[in-house]
């Protein structure tokens, strides 16, 4: 029972995490949740989710933690991880645009981030698939998901394979 939450935030809550381990080198742990930030535009409270990241090398007694690119979205949410046989980690989550006294989440889209360093930053997250649209009339990705194929003898080998459900919703 190792208290991984470094986050920035002691009073906000986290949710959704998830804990990969490199196959390769069982100490070498990387996490991340949603994070959730809190502030006031004039009068209004705001309230958007952050992904953070948690990086460790030793087992999980002591963790590096930093906040995701959110590739152009306001909110980010799902975080879900994999390494590949080389040691870098592939970093997964939902990119969406909210907004107050609109529609609650808009373009949800589906993003993978790399990191060369174990974990310990990532590069600017990729687009794999784009949603669009308000809540009511949009297509929303969620419930993603990534693996990456780490067979010694495949002609695949560290190739990312990223799923996700998408949910359409609109008249009818």
């Amino acid at each position: 029972n190792i208290l991984s939450d470094c986050a920035f935030v002691d009073t906000a809550p986290h949710n959704e995490p998830h804990l990969a381990s490199n196959p390769v080198s069982p100490d070498h742990l990387v996490a991340g949740a949603n994070g959730y930030e809190f502030y006031f535009v004039g009068g209004t409270l705001v309230a958007r989710s952050l992904n953070d990241f948690r990086a460790s090398f030793d087992g999980g007694r002591t963790w590096t933690t930093g906040y995701l690119e959110m590739g152009g979205f306001n909110t980010a949410t799902d975080p879900v991880f994999a390494f590949d046989t080389q040691g870098n980690v592939y970093y997964a989550n939902i990119g969406y645009h909210t907004g107050q006294g609109g529609a609650s989440a808009s373009d949800g889209s589906v993003l993978v981030a790399k990191s060369t360093d174990g974990g310990f930053s990532y590069g600017l997250p990729a687009l794999v698939h784009k949603g669009f649209g308000n809540l009511g009339t949009s297509f929303f990705d969620d419930k993603e998901w990534l693996t990456v194929d780490t067979w010694p003898g495949s002609p695949f080998k560290d190739r990312v394979y990223v799923t996700w459900t998408g949910f359409e919703s609109g008249a009818g």
